[in-house]
């Protein structure tokens, strides 16, 4: 079977929201608007007020009957200590499966490979309508599990040599099959998709940090975007959600799409086209898309990302300023005041390292605006006001190659100048400049920063 592709569909609407202050009320808006279903995929799901307040609307829906499914990243969930939100999925009957499990013992690292259960019982929908029946992607499978076979078949082999499942041992095994690789793929999508009709997607996790509900964490906010659509292109996203769930629950079932009615008369249709990635799945259409835009780019290049170390893109980058280009990139380059964990901050020095002397961006006339309102976490990608991208993907090693992403494209130039105004306008005056100039001991230091950030991209995040 050939991998899912995704053509442009034409009858859509679209919105878009900035920050968590208006992001927030529109999550819980789409939820308790759910008169069937509600299926939630994310990266970090917090347990705190934000999180909370999106686990109590859906624990609204579960009870009153309607089909609630979660995917949440079991990788983002360990790493902020949020998996209480576990058991409350469990008591209140939603259906949920973590992505890409962590095993913390060497019982569990079998789960890690075991995506091919035996199907479960079908569901089938009361409602009719177009009927999808998605089967497996093997494609996908295959990429993503070929290596990790194979070291199955080792440390089997070992464990019944050494008569042991110590799990130094498994540390042991694992570093000499160098498969740190195959352990860092993560499922980086960000989508609620309601009654099969509607869907919301963007860059924000659930949490404070993202939806500005309670007290930040010592990251402190960050600047995000979401968008709403319906029409069309909801059925694309439907198919890749149920696909994911199907990959990782092991569950064979049929979906019923409702009929389409039509959208109201003064709503704007526009053309979307849905962008996906999976882990080790070349070409990525998210990267495709961006160098395609960016090497037909005549008047100017906007990009609002949290990383941008794909050297390829950077390089297309120079050379769309030597046509004339007008070039502006806005990111948080070096970390904030207040971020404590020594790790975090090698990344942000390590980036500023890369941006400013290996790079040499500004050099060649690029615009690097620094963001200080807050830490920036938006993904939007904008040319010459007949092309942008918005969803979940950074433009680095880890999330082009790593995860699975989603992102929509659009041509409508009407759309893309009304965010142009509300998001890069205000940022380009909310944003201050960076000194380039480093004394030389403290460029040899940002020197391994980086080299510490390009390790830590490739192999651990």
């Amino acid at each position: 079977m050939q991998p899912l592709v995704l053509n442009t569909t034409p009858r859509n609407t679209i919105s878009y929201f900035i920050d968590g202050k208006s992001i927030y009320p529109k999550i819980i808006e789409m939820i308790k608007s759910a008169s069937k279903s509600v299926y939630v995929e994310v990266f970090l799901f917090y347990n705190d007020e934000s999180g909370n307040g999106i686990i109590d609307a859906l624990i609204e829906k579960a009870d009153a009957g309607l089909d609630v499914r979660v995917l949440v990243s079991e990788k983002g969930t360990e790493f902020n200590k949020s998996t209480a939100i576990y058991k409350k999925f469990k008591e209140h009957n939603i259906k949920f499966v973590p992505t890409f499990p962590l095993p913390k013992l060497v019982k569990d690292f079998w789960k890690l490979f075991e995506w091919t259960s035996e199907p479960k019982e079908e569901r089938e929908d009361e409602d009719k309508g177009e009927s999808l029946r998605l089967n497996l992607d093997e494609s996908i499978q295959t990429k993503i599990s070929q290596k990790s076979k194979a070291i199955k078949d080792r440390l089997y082999k070992q464990c019944e040599k050494d008569k042991t499942r110590d799990s130094n041992s498994f540390l042991m095994k694992l570093q000499h099959g160098k498969i740190l690789r195959s352990l860092t793929f993560y499922d980086h999508r960000k989508i609620i998709i309601v009654d099969n009709e509607k869907a919301f997607m963007g860059g924000m996790n659930f949490g404070n940090d993202y939806l500005f509900q309670g007290a930040a964490s010592e990251l402190g906010y960050f600047h995000d975007i979401g968008i709403w659509v319906e029409g069309d292109a909801v059925k694309d996203v439907l198919m890749m959600y149920l696909q994911i769930w199907q990959l990782f629950s092991g569950e064979t079932a049929t979906f019923s799409l409702p009929k389409k009615e039509s959208l109201q008369s003064d709503s704007k249709e526009v053309s979307l086209t849905t962008l996906s990635s999976f882990p080790r799945k070349f070409p990525n259409e998210i990267r495709k898309s961006y160098f395609n835009a960016v090497m037909n780019a005549k008047d100017y290049i906007y990009i609002i990302n949290l990383y941008l170390t794909d050297s390829g893109l950077l390089h297309e980058l120079k050379e769309a300023r030597k046509r004339g280009v007008d070039v502006h990139l806005v990111s948080t380059f070096i970390p904030t005041p207040g971020i404590k964990s020594w790790f975090v901050r090698q990344l942000y020095k390590g980036y500023f390292y890369l941006i400013f002397h290996k790079e040499k961006l500004q050099d060649h006339g690029v615009h690097l605006h620094h963001y200080t309102k807050y830490n920036v976490h938006a993904k939007v990608g904008m040319v010459d006001n007949n092309w942008v991208t918005i969803g979940s993907s950074n433009l680095d090693y880890s999330s082009l190659r790593n995860a699975m992403e989603i992102n929509v494209s659009l041509t409508d130039s009407e759309f893309i100048k009304t965010l142009k105004k509300n998001l890069f306008d205000i940022d380009f005056k909310e944003s201050g400049t960076l000194d380039k100039k480093l004394p030389f001991f403290k460029r040899i230091y940002y020197f391994i920063c980086y080299c510490t950030f390009m390790v830590a991209e490739k192999y651990f995040i």
